[in-house]
């Protein structure tokens, strides 16, 4: 280019000198001169803008044969890895008969061991000449079994110990039920003689009531006979005396036998109630312990979705990527043509971006507001529970107190009781002992409800951290689909350009096409006229051609012109002889 610059400065200054060597003339021939000037000059700028059109179209074909070359180099890395392919493939087929020759002898060594495997019981004392067998000398058989023996040994060892912990369960399980039996018949001897008793007592009051009947009937005797009897009188009011005694022994063995009846009554129920309590800590840990279950099951659901939004994250960045280079490739291709409408564009792409970041962010926080609430839902219900838990056990501690405070009114009465029969002292401990039993099986319950209380709230914790996450995935997700929007726009708009300048390209090949045509018919034209013709002075003659051809060569140009863009050549060289004639 530089010499093409240089050519062009040689043919004006050769002009130049020309016009100034040029004899005196008069007023016409000057005007003519100066016109003839005054169109050289125009012919160099429409020459210039030829150029520079032609010199946009060069760099164009220059970028399409750079383009030609990476395509040629890239289809040689293919032919290259093709064969590399071709001659992997080779290897691995001649591995395959290899392979396909020695299956018969593996197959062979395969039942052999299949044979040593079958028999792998081993004893200590065995294990014991394996092992004084040296390891080189050792077969195939002897090496597995030591191995095996090795390797189940310390299984054996566990599988004793579970054993043994079996047998103290079962052990102990069979104590349990022969104490809950002997209970049970302990209950039933208990029930036995008190009926028994009551028969007894039933009895004496019969044999008492006829015994009264008696001495009523002797009574009204001894009344009749009162007169004569009257030596008898004295005999007469010890039995009166005696009956007054039985009655009132009577009246106290009916007290007693009230009281007996009452505090059965009373153990009977406080027995009966304590197992209902039992049995409703039973059902609370059984609830309990499908809630665990059920948030077990939320939280690997909970996991499902955030793998599940972990994938859709990685192809939303894998589809980002791709569109990043897109994006990048159409902006390399538009970069040098549109400066400044890509300013505009880019400030109003900004605008709708910050508008879809607003919109996102509303988004975000009616997602956090949802989140916040489901949360304090759950924990409201958490806490409803928790409260209704409290309150059994304040009741059960009242029904606790209330349980002491009896059995202190009955050991503060004990002293005032006349003696029980054994049977009756037997249930009267079996009573007093049932408020320990209750406060152990309270005891229980409550490390129980601890137990679940803690692991519930660390499901909590690990739901709230999954929920985290879960919200800034969706942000991320949410942040990355209005930045794939914005660059799905601004790639539309891009190509879009693209399009229109490419159009834009082709009228402008098809306008310097046609100059060219032009250009070549003026030159044609020239070329057939006589050399006397080749004046000066007679340029005004032909209007068509607006420049000196004596005074500057346009071969050059011409040839370039045909070579480079209108002959299909990739060849770009200007050779001297085409500059200079």
């Amino acid at each position: 280019m530089e010499v093409l610059y240089q050519a062009l400065a040689d043919v004006e200054e050769e002009e130049v000198n020309q016009e100034a060597l040029a004899p005196t003339e008069d007023a016409t021939a000057s005007y003519v001169r100066i016109s003839n000037h005054n169109k050289l000059r125009a012919f160099k700028r429409l020459r210039l803008t030829i150029f520079l059109h032609f010199k946009r179209l060069f760099m164009m074909r220059w970028k399409d044969l750079c383009k030609s070359w990476v395509i040629t180099g890239l289809e040689a890395e293919l032919k290259q890895l093709e064969q590399q392919a071709q001659t992997g493939l080779a290897a691995l087929k001649s591995r395959q008969r290899q392979i396909e020759l020695d299956l018969p002898e593996m197959d062979q060594q395969l039942n052999s061991l299949k044979e040593v495997l079958h028999d792998l019981d081993v004893s200590e004392p065995l294990y014991a000449e394996l092992l004084a067998v040296p390891e080189a000398k050792r077969s195939v058989k002897a090496h597995i079994q030591v191995l095996a023996y090795e390797k189940m040994k310390k299984y054996r060892e566990e599988m004793e110990t579970l054993r043994k912990e079996r047998d103290t369960s079962r052990e102990s399980l069979t104590r349990q039920n022969d104490e809950v039996e002997r209970m049970q018949r302990e209950v039933q001897r208990v029930t036995a003689a008190a009926v028994l008793e009551k028969r007894e007592t039933e009895k004496e009051m019969s044999a008492i009531a006829a015994r009264n009947e008696r001495l009523e009937v002797e009574l009204k005797e001894v009344l009749v006979k009162v007169e004569v009897l009257s030596a008898k009188a004295a005999i007469y009011d010890e039995v009166k005396d005696k009956l007054d005694q039985a009655e009132i022994s009577i009246v106290n063995a009916d007290n007693q036998r009230a009281v007996m009846t009452a505090t059965l009554q009373v153990v009977t129920d406080e027995k009966r109630r304590l197992l209902e309590v039992v049995k409703d800590k039973d059902h609370c840990l059984d609830l309990l312990s499908m809630d665990k279950i059920y948030i077990t099951r939320e939280v690997k659901a909970h996991q499902d979705q955030v793998k599940k939004l972990e994938q859709e994250l990685q192809q939303q960045q894998e589809k980002l990527r791709a569109l990043k280079s897109t994006r990048q490739e159409l902006y390399n291709r538009v970069l040098t043509d549109n400066r400044d409408s890509l300013a505009a564009h880019e400030q109003r792409l900004q605008a709708e971006l910050a508008r879809l970041q607003e919109h996102a962010n509303r988004d975000i926080e009616t997602i956090r507001k949802e989140a916040s609430e489901a949360a304090a839902e759950k924990v409201k219900t958490y806490r409803e529970l928790r409260d209704a838990a409290l309150a059994e056990a304040e009741t059960l501690k009242a029904i606790q107190r209330e349980n002491k405070s009896n059995y202190n009114e009955l050991l503060t009465n004990e002293n005032n009781l006349p003696r029980l029969p054994s049977e009756l002292w037997e249930m009267h401990f079996m009573a007093t002992d049932m408020p320990n039993r209750f406060q152990e099986l309270q005891r229980v319950s409550e490390a129980k409800e601890i137990e679940a209380r803690s692991g519930i709230k660390l499901r909590d914790l690990e739901i709230e951290q999954l929920r985290v996450a879960q919200n800034e995935i969706r942000c991320a997700l949410n942040q990355k689909s209005i930045e794939n929007e914005a660059l799905a726009e601004k790639v539309k708009v891009l190509t879009e350009k693209y399009y229109k300048r490419e159009l834009e390209t082709e009228r402008s090949a098809s306008l310097l096409q046609n100059e060219l045509e032009i250009t070549r018919r003026n030159l044609a034209h020239y070329e057939t006229q006589p050399l006397h013709q080749h004046n000066p002075r007679n340029i005004s003659s032909t209007p068509k051609l607006m420049f000196n051809i004596q005074q500057m060569n346009f071969q050059w140009l011409y040839n370039l012109l045909r070579g480079g863009f209108i002959g299909g050549k990739t060849t770009y060289e200007i050779k001297p002889e085409c500059i200079l004639s």
